[in-house]
């Protein structure tokens, strides 16, 4: 009986947390950029934002007009996204000997940095629903 219990606790939790599951769609203008990747992280730890350890990563090839990029399976909760679009295909943002991007780069809520890039808490949304959809503007 005890068993069946815990069996019976497993599959509840599983079921809950499939239903705290949400997908994000990031809705990226590519008219500068056809056939050029995108790669994108997105963050969900403050103290990790923008650092090599983001929560979901992904990519894709930029055509002309709107793309949109699909993250699945994002548990409900505060995010910030930041990407570029690699022209070299090196699989890295190149910088200047200053430290400052060389390739086109953006964040969630179209966060700018005074002096550097932007902090977490510009760049944060919130996902509290099946499906958000947010909207970002390369420079």
């Amino acid at each position: 009986m005890t068993t069946f219990f815990i069996v019976a606790y497993c599959w509840f939790a599983i079921l809950f947390q499939q239903d705290q599951m949400a997908t994000l769609y990031i809705k990226v203008d590519g008219n500068s950029y056809e056939g050029k990747p995108v790669l994108v992280a997105l963050y969900n730890q403050y103290d990790e934002f923008l650092s090599d350890e983001s929560f979901k990563n992904t990519s894709a090839l930029l055509k002309a007009g709107q793309n949109t990029l699909r993250i699945d399976k994002v548990p409900m909760g505060v995010y910030a996204v930041s990407l570029f679009v690699d022209i070299n295909e090196n699989g890295a943002l190149d910088t200047n000997w200053m430290g400052i991007p060389k390739e086109p780069y953006a964040f969630s809520n179209n966060a700018k940095g005074k002096f550097g890039p932007p902090e977490f808490k510009d760049a944060r949304f919130l996902i509290d629903q099946k499906e958000v959809n947010i909207s970002i503007t390369i420079k």
